[in-house]
């Protein structure tokens, strides 16, 4: 019988030192790369100008989450394969 293994908090796993730090960077190097920005003062806010917005229609946001849905998948699958393969040769 094949033994599944469920992450739930991989953030949580990768910063709790239970790994070692370059195992800790394999796995936060899976996946796609986000882009994220901070604004951390209210010039910064003050910047901004509105572009655009539309409204989406259910059937979009359905399909939305189901792409979410498979990315999260595929992100738990490959970052449980890692984590599997790094507990082979120490034996935890």
């Amino acid at each position: 019988m094949e033994q599944k293994i469920m992450l739930y908090d991989t953030f949580g796993i990768i910063t709790s030192s239970f790994l070692q730090p370059d195992e800790a960077l394999k796995l936060l190097l899976i996946g796609p790369a986000y882009e994220q920005t901070v604004l951390k003062t209210e010039k910064a806010v003050s910047q901004l100008r509105w572009l655009s917005a539309r409204v989406l229609q259910s059937g979009e946001v359905e399909e939305y989450r189901k792409t979410v849905a498979l990315e999260e998948t595929e992100y738990m699958k490959a970052f449980a394969a890692a984590f599997e393969e790094m507990q082979q040769p120490y034996g935890r």
